[in-house]
């Protein structure tokens, strides 16, 4: 006799946003540059403060339990994928029962429209 099981694995990714009103966050024209082509002459700088700290920790959680929502009554058996960053040791790299940490879960780079920065140099109101 043959069995066959089937597993689903679902993988969620949250897009976070940043806080108004951070000074050391931008976009404007790159003050270096000698194209004339406004689209490709530009600076993109986020640099996250401790309100966006807060605000990173909180979607990370609210995330968590949205997952754990969705399971329902199977939320006991949720496993999370686990694979901190720069880890060399294959034995911390797999599925486990706990959630997994910060080293696992964000990720390096920034998903972001530039909505909420800044635009333009400091002082131009055009």
């Amino acid at each position: 006799m043959l069995y066959l099981v089937c597993v689903i694995r679902a993988v969620c990714a949250t897009l976070g946003e940043l806080c108004e009103g951070n000074s050391e966050s931008f976009f404007r024209r790159n003050p270096y540059s000698n194209s004339k082509d406004a689209t490709a002459n530009c600076v993109l700088q986020v640099v996250l403060d401790d309100k966006d700290k807060k605000l990173w920790n909180v979607m990370d959680q609210a995330t968590f339990e949205a997952i754990e929502v969705m399971a329902g009554e199977e939320k006991s058996k949720i496993e999370w994928w686990h694979e901190p960053k720069g880890n060399t040791d294959p034995s911390k790299v797999g599925w486990r029962k706990n959630r997994p940490g910060q080293d696992t879960i964000r990720m390096e780079g920034i998903v972001h429209e530039a909505g909420l920065l800044p635009m333009g140099e400091p002082g131009d109101r055009n």
